[in-house]
């Protein structure tokens, strides 16, 4: 499968001066590398009136790639908000929720890469492999003052092999 590229404004040069002669798309795309379904969606997004123009299609191609951009997390209040509820070891899935909930558009997806702009951030990244190995509660085999056999008294342990006794009889 071929890499994914955009359009230069060269390309579309091209698109339009063969549009001229009114071929198929499919001849087009053939001619220029691109797939045929590529060709027909630049034809739709950037003609005007049914008409290409490639310097119009360049434009307009820029303006959306400009709204695509989203300085959300430029904004103070959405990154307080965010560090909050990481440092609530929530993760980037709940905090979009909650934020969503808050009346802030902010996605799972922006808060990864915010957590990745600022490293001091993923030290509060929730997971959960790593919180438990650095922050253990419990003894090295997860039972809290565990005790071997071979250190329990005497009387303990044949307590027990009569319960055990007990219980298959």
């Amino acid at each position: 499968m071929n890499q994914y590229k955009r359009l230069t404004l060269e390309k579309r040069q091209n698109i339009a001066l063969i549009m001229h002669f009114k071929p198929y798309q499919r001849t087009i795309a053939e001619h220029m590398g691109f797939s045929q379904s590529a060709i027909s969606q630049e034809l739709d997004r950037n003609s005007i009136n049914g008409i290409y123009d490639a310097n119009k299609a360049q434009d307009l191609a820029n303006s959306r790639k400009i709204q695509r951009e989203k300085p959300v997390l430029n904004d103070s209040k959405i990154q307080k908000f965010i560090t909050d509820e990481l440092i609530k070891r929530r993760s980037p899935v709940q905090i979009s929720k909650l934020a969503k909930r808050e009346g802030i558009q902010v996605g799972k997806t922006s808060i990864y890469t915010y957590i990745k702009a600022n490293p001091e951030l993923k030290k509060y990244r929730k997971n959960k492999k790593y919180w438990k190995r650095n922050h253990q509660l419990s003894s090295k085999h997860g039972i809290r003052d565990r005790v071997s056999i071979t250190e329990r008294p005497e009387k303990q342990i044949l307590e027990k092999n009569l319960g055990i006794w007990k219980l298959i009889l």
